[in-house]
C-alpha cells in the first residue's frame, strides 16, 4: 500500500511506522499551500478494507475514504482516489 502518488495539487505519500499508517500531503503550488494551510500535512489512515484506507479523526465535513486502484505490475496499487485520482510516481 505504501507509496507515492500525485495528484494536480498534491504529492501525496502512503506511510507505515510502527503499525501505524499516514498520509503526508506536500503542495504542488501556491494554490494547495494556501487550502492546506501551510507547507506539509500529515493525517492518520487505518485500513477500510483490502483497497481503501479512512481516515483516523474526522474533519469537519467527517472521514475520508481512500481507495487504491490498478496494479502497476509489481503488485502495487496505480492510483490513490479520493474522488479523483492521483496516480504512483514511487
Amino acid at each position: 500500500m505504501c507509496g507515492t502518488y500525485r495528484s494536480t495539487l498534491y504529492d501525496i505519500t502512503l506511510t507505515s511506522e510502527h503499525g501505524r499508517a499516514f498520509l503526508t500531503y506536500r503542495p504542488r503550488n501556491e494554490i494547495a499551500e494556501a487550502f492546506l494551510g501551510g507547507s506539509e500535512n500529515r493525517v492518520e489512515v487505518v485500513r477500510l478494507n483490502d483497497s481503501s484506507v479512512i481516515t483516523a479523526e474526522p474533519k469537519s465535513s467527517g472521514h475520508q475514504v481512500l481507495s487504491l486502484v490498478g496494479s502497476d505490475g509489481h503488485g502495487r496499487a496505480r492510483f490513490l482516489h479520493d474522488g479523483a485520482a492521483a496516480y504512483r510516481i514511487a
